[in-house]
């Protein structure tokens, strides 16, 4: 080496410089990563950290009510369902109606005999209406004859009465005679057996009289009293045998008519449950989105079998696994903060519940659970809020990274906490 290349050292200087400016930047570069990780460690203090998180609602499951052949909709697993949607048919051909025949027939039957019970109702009321009408012509006559008979009979007894009495007149004057010896006694005797007679006819006519007067008053009232002869007249007793049969019929009539009413309603019902058992359609009871399809079509069901599930896209809640150490220090109804996978936009949401894991992970009803960790854990569930839970943005199933507010917010308590995870 030359004396003037020692003499001037300046010529190697660049290269130290650069490898001096390197070895800097390194070590802005470690102190800039290390500082972030402090800065993420002390921000995180004060919350538990948890990416064991997932988005979940609670499933609706439509079950078969009834055995048969299913014939499902064709709208895709993913879709929005609006309420009262029609997801599923089922159909079941083989559904025992004999019960069903059996009370067509009897209810059938019933009316036949309704029928058959008006129709000879019908006949026997008409003849019951002659034969009424039959013996009422016959009462009047009746009452017109014996009215006759009334008449002739008192006159027969005026003139019989008057006859008396010009039999009396005649016998004073014969004893008048006899006792003044101008008139035998024998003429007397004739006078007087002459007037008994014709008193004796008086009295006969008399009684004939009350006679016919009874029977006027009887037949004026529908009775017939002739010797012989039965209280009422042929017709009117006929009317009362017809009437007393139209009595049987009537309550014949109302039995049957009973028991056609009786089988008529047990005939509605088991029709209304064979339509019920023959034929189902299933509908989504609340709007969701659908979650699951547990059937193809053409297969057949029993009943209680799985159709469909459905999910409320507008009810979810975060469901997030912790340590069970850290279950106490969770702020119950505190704001926690998470940030969905795949987004950069943290969100808030209000803590509803701290429970141990059992109370969410052997729930079936749950669309999603966090993953199992084969350690002890505590169950925090989230409310997402509603302006997001929105019908295009279903976030069912989507991951979360959690942080959730504890008890333990001083500054010692968070520097004891950033020592820790630091060593």
């Amino acid at each position: 080496m030359s004396a003037t290349a020692r003499d001037h050292p300046a010529v190697r200087s660049p290269p130290a410089i650069a490898f001096n400016f390197k070895r800097l930047l390194k070590l802005a570069l470690a102190c800039g990563v290390l500082s972030a990780g402090v800065y993420a460690i002390w921000s995180a203090q004060g919350f538990v950290v948890s990416d064991n998180a997932v988005v979940s609602a609670y499933v609706t499951s439509l079950r078969t009510p009834i055995e048969g052949f299913v014939s499902v909709s064709h709208a895709p697993v993913g879709s929005e369902i609006a309420l009262g949607a029609i997801l599923a048919t089922v159909t079941n051909p083989r559904v025992d109606d004999q019960r069903l025949t059996t009370l067509q027939d009897r209810l059938h039957r019933l009316q036949l005999e309704q029928a058959a019970i008006t129709r000879q109702r019908d006949a026997l009321e008409t003849t019951w209406r002659e034969l009424t009408q039959r013996a009422e012509e016959y009462r009047r006559a009746m009452i017109s004859q014996l009215s006759g008979q009334l008449e002739a009979a008192k006159t027969a007894l005026a003139a019989r009465r008057a006859e008396r009495e010009q039999a009396k007149r005649d016998y004073a004057r014969k004893d008048a005679l006899v006792r003044s010896g101008t008139a035998s006694a024998a003429d007397l005797d004739r006078a007087h057996y002459a007037f008994d007679a014709l008193d004796y006819q008086a009295q006969s006519l008399a009684g004939q009289l009350a006679a016919v007067q009874a029977r006027l008053d009887a037949a004026i009232h529908g009775v017939t009293i002739d010797a012989g002869g039965n209280d009422v007249a042929y017709s009117a007793q006929r009317a009362d045998e017809v009437r007393l049969r139209l009595v049987e019929l009537d309550r014949a009539l109302d039995a049957a008519t009973g028991d056609a009413e009786e089988s008529a309603s047990l005939l509605a019902g088991e029709t209304h449950r064979i339509a019920l058992l023959r034929s189902a359609e299933m509908t989504a009871p609340s709007g969701g989105m659908l979650w699951k399809v547990g059937t193809s079509n053409g297969e057949r069901l029993g009943a209680g079998d799985t159709t469909a599930e459905l999910v409320d896209c507008g009810a979810e809640f975060l469901v997030v696994s912790i340590p069970q150490s850290s279950y106490a220090d969770v702020v119950r109804g505190g704001e926690a903060r998470f940030r969905l996978s795949s987004e950069t936009d943290e969100r808030t949401g209000a803590i509803i519940s701290v429970t141990g894991d059992a109370s969410l992970i052997g729930d079936r009803n749950l669309a999603a659970v966090p993953s199992d960790q084969h350690r002890p854990a505590a169950m925090v569930r989230i409310a997402v809020p509603p302006s997001h839970n929105l019908a295009a943005e279903c976030l069912v199933g989507r991951t979360a990274h959690v942080l959730l507010p504890t008890l333990r917010r001083g500054l010692a308590d968070r520097a004891m906490g950033l020592v820790q995870r630091i060593f």
